[in-house]
Order: C-alpha cells, then sequence, then structure tokens
C-alpha cells in the first residue's frame, strides 16, 4: 500500500499559509477509486490572495527586470528539472489520473517539459 498524500496549507506568496476554509477533498484514484490524497477546498478568500500575491510578485518581484536570456535559462532550468524528475512525476499524473504509468511520462510530463522549452525558445526570437 502507498502511502496517501495530504496537503493541509496553499503555497501563497512565498510560503505555506492555513486555508480560509476548513472543508477538505478526497482524490480518489480512478483506477481503484481508493482515496490517494486529500487537500484543502480552496474559498474566494484563498484565490484572492493567490491572485494578490501574483500580482505583487510580477508588479515588484525580479521578473520583469530580468533579460530576456536569463527569464529563457530559467524557463529551461525548469524544464531541464521536469525532465529529471520524470519518473516520480508520472507515479503522480498516474495515480491521480489513471493513466498508465508510459502515457503519464510520456504525453503528460514530458510534453510539459517540451511547452516550457517552447517558451523559452519563444522568449529568444
Amino acid at each position: 500500500m502507498t502511502s496517501m498524500q495530504v496537503r493541509s496549507d496553499f503555497y501563497i506568496d512565498g510560503c505555506w499559509q492555513p486555508p480560509a476554509g476548513q472543508r477538505k477533498l478526497d482524490v480518489i484514484s480512478p483506477h481503484s477509486e481508493a482515496r490517494i490524497g486529500q487537500a484543502p477546498e480552496g474559498t474566494p478568500a484563498d484565490i484572492d490572495a493567490a491572485v494578490a500575491a501574483a500580482r505583487r510578485a510580477f508588479d515588484h518581484g525580479p521578473w520583469p527586470r530580468l533579460a530576456s536570456s536569463a527569464r529563457a535559462a530559467h524557463l529551461r532550468r525548469f524544464a531541464q528539472g521536469i525532465r529529471a524528475r520524470s519518473a516520480e512525476f508520472a507515479v503522480a499524473v498516474s495515480r491521480e489520473g489513471g493513466f498508465p504509468i508510459a502515457t503519464s511520462e510520456h504525453v503528460h510530463v514530458l510534453r510539459a517539459a517540451d511547452f516550457v522549452d517552447y517558451y523559452a525558445d519563444l522568449i529568444e526570437r
């Protein structure tokens, strides 16, 4: 039996924060119908906090002031990180979505890394 993933907070504004509400959502495996995880249910207040934090980060953080080459380099490192952990991510995607591992890794995980590289390419044009 695999361990169940339980998340109790949201990552907002650079740190883990408790949700505004108390409700939890079960993550159910479509393959076995077993409960494989649990996460807090977001509320409008949680969404507002996340959107406000994203706006502040964009307006006052370093990203919009980085040179385009630096942005592209960050995206490429992110894509490399996805590829380096593709097997681990594929297991999580398969458990949550009910896909075969090969489909999860090649269609969902590695394709996501390809999209990140695509946007890095666009930055460099």
